[in-house]
């Protein structure tokens, strides 16, 4: 048991809100992508792969997940009837949604860091 609080590691308080802020945002992305290409996923089923995507990034030190969560959800899409063509679309549009919201992340902190520069001198 001694072991094991070497790997159990409990984030800052701080930290909470951006943990539970990635699993609302990455529910709210697959439940909205999901439906656009015709996959009619519930909210538990959202929660439960945007539980998986920051576990697999977690526990496996696969920066996002790269391809083990792509093939989840080519696999996840193919069980729901589309065709492998429009899987990889679907993956390829999950993939922007993280490059989007990594630019405004980005941005804001970029806009922030000139704004305390400027408002300081």
């Amino acid at each position: 048991i001694s072991g094991l609080s070497t790997i159990i590691y409990t984030p800052p308080l701080a930290a909470l809100p951006w943990l539970w802020g990635q699993i609302v945002f990455l529910t709210l992305n697959y439940w909205i992508v999901f439906n656009l290409f015709g996959i009619l996923l519930t909210w538990p089923e959202s929660i439960l792969l945007a539980a998986i995507s920051i576990f697999m990034s977690i526990a496996f030190f696969i920066p996002n997940g790269l391809g083990v969560l792509d093939a989840l959800w080519v696999s996840i899409a193919n069980n729901h009837g589309i065709p492998l063509g429009e899987s990889v679309g679907l993956v390829l549009m999950l993939r922007l949604g993280h490059l989007m919201a990594a630019l405004v992340i980005w941005s804001s902190i970029e806009l922030l860091r000139i704004s305390n520069i400027y408002c300081k001198a």
